[in-house]
């Protein structure tokens, strides 16, 4: 059987804005390959180039032959930045100017498939598709809300296709995802030698399982039609709030075995490809993902069942339209 090794190396520049869990595209991180980069993952769900597509249309794996592996590096450096205009915030107020929250993350990702006969195709896929890391140097105005956030995720996807007919592809898979998250802030001062030194810090951690499907369709030679869905994420993360800092000791009731409930969002991609010429291929992609389910994030005490804080993240649904050309 053709086999065929494709290794992707990239470098990406990521902007994002605002503290804690609030940026422009959440933590969703759509570098799963890179040979989308470049063209902004356009046609992400229609061009199936390499067993990426595992993870943005399973339909595509019945255009690989043979045997395919495809892997990646993306290194991520992030931009988090703040500026206080005048803000109320207790013993904050003043502190911490301008600052950049922004760390450099590592984001691997390795993909196979094989051609069964048939017209079936199965692949796997293990990669990152959220995460992303702010670190807030304090003294700084919105310590009381956050100083760190640190999730990490990481995704098996096994999946199946099968091609209908020339014109038609079906794929699916199912997904296990484990994430891991990291969260800190400033306790409100309660001495002046406890100034910046107080804070509370949760170290969480949980699976969760979904599913991604997918449709490609070939209406002509030169045209690919993709559309594809991956699942939302129901986690409950357990873990542990911890207090620390000289008066640490009297924030002790607000510590303890902790849970979280949160629902990570599912997305819908719509893509199209378009070969003009011999030398030219035009791409299009529209997604939605949602946002909404991420609202207000309950840190719930398992002793009493109580609630020890509540994480006001509030995103909203997003779309994202890319244009690209090859």
């Amino acid at each position: 059987m053709k086999q065929r090794v494709i290794v992707q190396s990239v470098v990406a520049a990521v902007a994002a804005m605002s503290t804690g869990l609030a940026s422009a595209s959440g933590f969703q991180l759509l570098e799963q390959n890179g040979s989308g980069l470049g063209n902004a993952y356009a046609g992400s769900a229609a061009v199936a180039e390499n067993a990426s597509t595992i993870f943005f249309n399973p339909a595509g794996l019945t255009q690989l032959k043979g045997s395919n592996v495809s892997s990646g590096l993306a290194v991520v450096k992030a931009s988090y930045t703040f500026h206080d205009n005048g803000s109320s915030s207790g013993s904050f107020t003043g502190t911490g100017g301008n600052t950049n929250a922004g760390t450099t993350g590592y984001l691997p990702n390795i993909y196979a498939s094989s051609e069964l006969g048939s017209g079936l195709y199965a692949g796997i896929g293990l990669g990152a598709p959220f995460g992303l890391k702010t670190h807030y140097e304090v003294p700084w105005a919105g310590a009381a809300q956050a100083v760190l956030f640190d999730i990490k995720t990481m995704n098996m996807n096994p999946s199946l296709a099968w091609k209908v007919s020339e014109k038609i592809s079906l794929g699916a898979g199912i997904n296990y995802q484990q994430l891991e998250a990291e969260y800190q802030r400033q306790a409100s001062t309660l001495s002046a030698f406890s100034l910046y030194q107080d804070g509370v810090a949760l170290q969480a951690q949980g699976t969760a399982w979904g599913w991604n499907a997918g449709i490609l369709a070939k209406p002509s030679d030169s045209m690919k039609i993709g559309f594809s869905y991956r699942s939302r994420m129901r986690y409950h993360l357990k873990g542990y709030l911890n207090a620390y800092g000289p008066t640490a000791s009297l924030l002790s009731a607000n510590t303890g075995n902790a849970s979280v409930n949160i629902v990570l969002p599912d997305t819908y991609i719509l893509s199209v490809t378009q070969k003009l010429s011999d030398k030219w291929e035009m791409l299009g992609d529209i997604s939605r993902t949602r946002w909404s389910t991420v609202h207000d994030v309950d840190i719930i005490l398992d002793r009493n069942n109580s609630k020890a804080q509540t994480l006001e993240a509030r995103f909203r649904d997003t779309w994202r339209i890319a244009l690209g050309g090859n």
